[in-house]
């Protein structure tokens, strides 16, 4: 199944991300200094890609996603837009990292988070390169359930919930049971925000469709 994003070519500019962002040749870039550069500043997407590739460049893989754990919110929302990035240009770090990355995904409460690794996740899984055994698509289908069904979530933020609940349908049988219906419902709710609502009929038109071809070929 295709992936979610494009791949992100290594620029071939002449200066190193290190370089654009300062830290001396000589200094070695842990996780505080990571810190005290993705706090630096506003945050532009144009920084942002710099951050992701001095995370490749310099492979911190493992203290941006400590970061993206981090009680401050900003802080790990600044990680995890990098890490994003950095994913982009290299997915296997982070592939390696997976469970890691799973359990940080499921205990994250920072939206900004959320969104970012549920939009990650739900690469991995549709590029092959992970796989869920049925307890961690349990606890998947689980976390993503009360995401969409918790009020105070954005919509951005439901949107992966959905389409990580899809891409599980064959595998638990109250998703395929009940899914489409609670979509149906979210659209029709009076208050449900107009971004919610033309992604949701964009959903039910595929889900539609994907029957009925299965129908034909069946």
């Amino acid at each position: 199944m295709k992936g979610i994003y494009k791949r992100t070519e290594y620029p071939t500019a002449a200066r190193s991300a290190r370089e654009e962002l300062g830290p001396p040749p000589q200094e070695r870039i842990d996780k505080e200094t990571l810190q005290g550069i993705l706090s630096a500043g506003g945050l532009t997407k144009q920084t942002n890609r710099m951050l992701g590739r001095l995370i490749a460049e310099e492979k911190l893989w493992d203290e941006a996603m400590e970061l993206a754990r981090s009680d401050e919110a900003q802080v790990a929302f600044r990680s995890a837009w990098a890490l994003e990035w950095a994913y982009t240009m290299d997915a296997h770090p982070i592939e390696a990292r997976f469970r890691r990355f799973f359990e940080d995904f499921l205990r994250s409460d920072n939206t900004s988070v959320q969104r970012i690794y549920s939009k990650m996740l739900c690469d991995m899984v549709r590029r092959g390169a992970v796989a869920t055994d049925a307890l961690q698509a349990e606890e998947l289908a689980g976390k993503c359930f009360d995401l969409l069904t918790d009020e105070k979530t954005p919509v951005a933020v439901k949107i992966w919930q959905i389409e990580l609940l899809d891409d599980l349908r064959t595998r638990i049988g109250w998703i395929e049971e009940n899914l489409t219906e609670m979509v149906r419902s979210l659209s029709e709710n009076p208050e449900c925000r107009p971004a919610m609502a033309a992604y949701a009929r964009r959903y039910l038109r595929r889900v539609t469709a994907g029957r009925a071809g299965g129908k034909r070929n069946g």
